[in-house]
Formats: C-alpha cells, structure tokens, sequence
C-alpha cells in the first residue's frame, strides 16, 4: 500500500509541474507576442509608425486599454498598476519604445512572481496556491496577483 501511495503522490507531483510548466510557457507567448498588431492598431496615428515619437498623453487611454486587452487581462495583471507603474519608470514622456519596454520588464517581474525559480524563496506563488486556484489566474484571490505596487 505505501508504494502504491508513494507512485501516486509522486504522480501528481509530476502533473502539477508539467501543468504549471504549460501554463508559464502560455503566459510568456502571450507577453511576447502582443505587439504584432500594434503599429495596425495605431497605423494612422505617428506613434504607430515611429516608435520614436511621444505618445500624446490623449491617446494614453487608448494605448493602455490596448495593452490590457492584449497582455495584461490574459495574465490577471492590472491596467491600472502597470499604466501606474510606466509612469514611474517614464517620467517624462511616453513613445511606443518605451511602452514595449514597460511591457517586457513589467510582465517579466509578474512572471517571475507567478512561476519562481526558486520555491521557498518567500516570494511570489506556490505550486499550493496555484492548485487551490485551479490553475486559473482568475481563481486568484487579489492579494496573490502580481502588483509593482507590492
């Protein structure tokens, strides 16, 4: 009996891995991919097509809704905190290169919360947490979502 518990227990182990493994690797795709239609999106305005160029601060809602539906929904990630978290990182002014920027090094840190290298490290989720969200982002109760906030 205690080597069919043993096979079982090391069974579902494996399971949680490769399912957490599928869903980390589904995750990155979609923060890497989603600017393939952004210069279609923004194609008649300047910002769209020179990267270079600062986005007018009218179009600020556009852009961020943009990338919310994009990236960060998929990724249970805030629009509010990461529109908050771009404007402390760019202070100045916002181009459509710095935005690309903002999205790689804001969904890098939420993805390494989501899926720590290390797993006692203290920070970010736990293979536990994850089963008892079912393996979604939305069953994540809010304190578990990632926030630059903290």
């Amino acid at each position: 009996m205690d080597s069919v518990v043993d096979f079982l227990d090391e069974q579902i182990s494996v399971y949680r891995f490769t399912l957490l493994g599928l869903i980390e690797n589904t995750y990155r795709t979609r923060s890497t991919n989603w600017d393939c239609s952004y210069n279609t999106w923004f194609s008649t305005l300047p910002f769209g097509s020179d990267h270079t160029i600062a986005i007018p601060e009218d179009e600020y809602d556009a852009v961020f809704e943009y990338v919310g539906l994009r990236v960060l929904d998929d990724l249970c990630l805030s629009t509010e905190d990461f529109t908050y978290y771009t404007s402390e990182l760019f202070t100045e002014y916002l181009t459509t290169n710095r935005l690309i920027s903002a999205v790689q090094s804001y969904t890098e840190d939420a993805l390494n919360y989501y899926f720590p290298d290390e797993i006692d490290s203290g920070w970010g989720l736990t293979t536990e947490e994850w089963v008892a969200a079912n393996y979604d982002c939305d069953n994540l109760n809010t304190n578990q979502r990632y926030s630059a906030l903290g």
